[in-house]
């Protein structure tokens, strides 16, 4: 999560990259290079690129920055956007989802549990997870490169994919395997 003020900061690397450049190193998120960004071809990069510098205008402008995260799981980050953005307060009181009563839903989509019989019949720490959150999409070829990735890696795999993320019309839009 504190990778996102980071984030906030790129501006440069947030368009189309040239091939050349793309294992050059983003000095904002070590140990990245621009290769390992994630870039989608149906985002707006100028709407993005607003949006961005709008979050930064905030942030510096801001009295304090809370983050959910805390200080044992990422101190080094944290310590980064505590000097790089000079702002009196940064707070990071950990999982804030843990705060919410049981019966408050923090999606506005219906949760479908329809998996949990099948991860409860799985190994401890065998499956792999797969989420890009509710902020990024892909076109159809991305996603199918991702999928055929999944099956590839031979792990048993749960991938949440939320509706409209993928270019992909409906469930029938997917391929049979998945």
């Amino acid at each position: 999560m504190c990778t996102l003020v980071r984030i906030l900061k790129l501006h440069t690397y947030t368009c189309s990259v040239l091939e050349s450049k793309m294992y050059m190193p983003v000095e904002e998120l070590p140990p990245l290079r621009v290769r390992d960004l994630f870039y989608s071809s149906r985002s707006n990069q100028e709407k993005l690129r607003n949006l961005l510098a709008r979050a930064m205008e905030a942030v510096n402008s801001s009295s304090g920055l809370v983050i959910n995260t805390f200080d044992a799981l990422e101190p080094a980050e944290l310590e980064r956007i505590r000097s790089e953005l000079r702002i009196p307060t940064v707070l990071a009181p950990g999982p804030l989802h843990k705060l919410s009563s049981k019966n408050t839903a923090s999606s506005l989509l219906d949760e479908d549990h329809g998996c949990i019989k099948w991860l409860d019949k799985q190994p401890p720490r065998s499956m792999l997870y797969v989420s890009f959150g509710s902020l990024a999409s892909m076109d159809p070829d991305e996603f199918l490169e991702v999928a055929w990735g999944l099956a590839a890696s031979g792990h048993p795999f749960l991938w949440v994919v939320r509706p409209g993320s993928t270019g992909i019309g409906g469930r029938s839009g997917f391929p049979r395997w998945l």
